[in-house]
C-alpha cells in the first residue's frame, strides 16, 4: 500500500491520519491526566499516571508516524525509545491502579513485586535489544489482559467505573491489534 503524504505549513507529513490520530489521543490522554491527578485516592492518581504516560507515548507517535522522514537515525531511535518506555510504564500504572482497588490486602505485596519485576524486565530488554513492537505488544497483553479481567469482574460486582476501564482497555488492545496486523479499510 502506498504511503499518504500531505503538506501542512511547509512541512511534509507522512501518514497524516495516523499522525493526527496520535496527536488527538495525546491531547485526550493529557486532559485525563490533568483531571485525575488531583483525585483523592491512590487509584485516581495511578490512573492519572497511566494517562500521562499514554500522552507521552502517543505524542511520540506523532513524530514516529508523521515525521519519521525528518528524523536522523538517532532521533528516530529516541522517539521509539520514549514511546516504548512510556507505554510500558503506563501498563504498570494501570496494573497498580487495579491492584490498589480490587486485590485483597494479603496479596498486594507479592503482586506488587511481580508487577515491578515485569516492568524492570520490559525496560531491561528494551535497553538490551532496542525498542521493538513485539516487545511492546507482549508487555501490553501480559500486563493489561489481567487488568481487563479484574476490572470486568469488579464491574459485574457493582463497580460502575470498572466497566469503563475494562471496556476502554479492551478497545485500546483491539486497535493495537489492528495496527500491529497492518489492517486498513483504505489508503
Amino acid at each position: 500500500m502506498e504511503t499518504m503524504w500531505i503538506e501542512i505549513g511547509g512541512f511534509r507529513v507522512q501518514a497524516p491520519v495516523t499522525a493526527g490520530t496520535s496527536l488527538v489521543l495525546a491531547v485526550q490522554c493529557f486532559l485525563y491526566f490533568r483531571s485525575l491527578r488531583t483525585g483523592l485516592g491512590a487509584r485516581s492518581r495511578l490512573w492519572s499516571g497511566f494517562f500521562l504516560m499514554m500522552a507521552i507515548a502517543t505524542f511520540a507517535g506523532v513524530f514516529k508516524h508523521g515525521f519519521r522522514h525528518e528524523l536522523s537515525q538517532t532521533g528516530l531511535f529516541l522517539v521509539l525509545w520514549v514511546s516504548s518506555f512510556a507505554s510500558g510504564i503506563s501498563t504498570y500504572f494501570a496494573q497498580r491502579a487495579t491492584l490498589v482497588a480490587h486485590v485483597p490486602e494479603h496479596l498486594k505485596r507479592r503482586l506488587e513485586r511481580l508487577l515491578q519485576s515485569q516492568l524492570f524486565l520490559f525496560l531491561a530488554v528494551n535497553v538490551a535489544l532496542g525498542p521493538r513492537i513485539l516487545l511492546l505488544v507482549v508487555n501490553t497483553a501480559v500486563g493489561l489482559l489481567p487488568v481487563i479481567g479484574v476490572e470486568a469482574r469488579a464491574f459485574r460486582r457493582g463497580h460502575p467505573d470498572a466497566g469503563w476501564i475494562a471496556g476502554g482497555l479492551s478497545l485500546s488492545i483491539l486497535t493495537g491489534a489492528v495496527y500491529a496486523a497492518g489492517l486498513s479499510v483504505g489508503p
